[in-house]
């Protein structure tokens, strides 16, 4: 994320115990959050950094570490990382998080392999022969923001993710529709995230259209298994859909 930068300290056992936050930044890319979802936000944050672990897959884990309970409250957390973080296959990262991890491990080794050889070099006096003169001050170096550093996607190509699942455009423009009219639409990285999700219902034997298809019947953001009926057929489809957003903790 933009708003950290590289300058993030390590602990002794090797723990991040700090890392800086700026309120511009911050503000420009939160500014559709409400004051619950800061502070959802600020927590994941912050285990992720302490513990410099992914964030559980597991949805009852993440509410945990948030301290909620409402469903009102969980749909927010849900939300908080479907926004701001990514799934890997042991759980939830952020990318701003790693890029800051392995700049601040690099730092650390550099130190160490300074300290093995008597400190950091020592800069020569004076104004050696053939060098700028020092009255002439430092070139100005021009100014990259935090966010102008590229970060490539996970996926190159979202229509070739979505020929691998079998979806078709007019399916995903309906998920898409779907998604503005509950108020969640798809934010930058989301597309990218749920076909991610996607994938691994299809890895898991799921069918990638069918959960897709739950997903904008039931208006869901949450992606979950299709339901299989029984067979004796007396299930009704009304209350099978009830039954699968109840178990996907969702209200009614």
């Amino acid at each position: 994320m933009p708003y950290t930068s590289g300058s993030v300290a390590s602990c002794k056992e090797g723990r991040l115990n700090y890392y800086r936050r700026f309120p511009g930044d911050y503000a420009r890319d939160t500014q559709h959050l409400d004051t619950e979802e800061h502070r959802l936000y600020t927590l994941l944050l912050d285990v992720l950094y302490a513990t410099e672990k992914c964030l559980p897959l597991d949805q009852n884990r993440l509410f945990e570490i948030c301290k909620v309970k409402g469903p009102i409250s969980c749909e927010k957390v849900l939300a908080i990382v479907e926004q701001f973080f990514f799934r890997r296959k042991n759980g939830y990262s952020n990318r701003r998080f790693e890029k800051e991890l392995k700049l601040t491990k690099s730092r650390i080794k550099a130190a160490k392999e300074n300290g093995k050889s008597g400190g950091r070099p020592h800069k020569p006096r004076g104004n050696p022969v053939g060098s700028r003169n020092i009255t002439q001050g430092k070139a100005p170096q021009p100014h990259i923001a935090n966010d102008q550093i590229s970060e490539p996607d996970r996926f190159s190509s979202s229509p070739t993710l979505m020929q691998k699942l079998g979806i078709s455009l007019s399916l995903w423009a309906d998920f898409k529709n779907m998604r503005e009219e509950i108020k969640l639409p798809l934010v930058s990285g989301g597309e990218n995230y749920i076909l991610t999700e996607l994938l691994d219902f299809q890895a898991r034997g799921e069918n990638p259209v069918a959960v897709l298809s739950q997903a904008i019947r039931t208006s869901s953001y949450v992606l979950y298994p299709v339901k299989k009926e029984k067979e004796n057929g007396k299930l009704d489809p009304k209350k099978r859909t009830e039954r699968n957003i109840r178990n996907a903790g969702l209200p009614n």
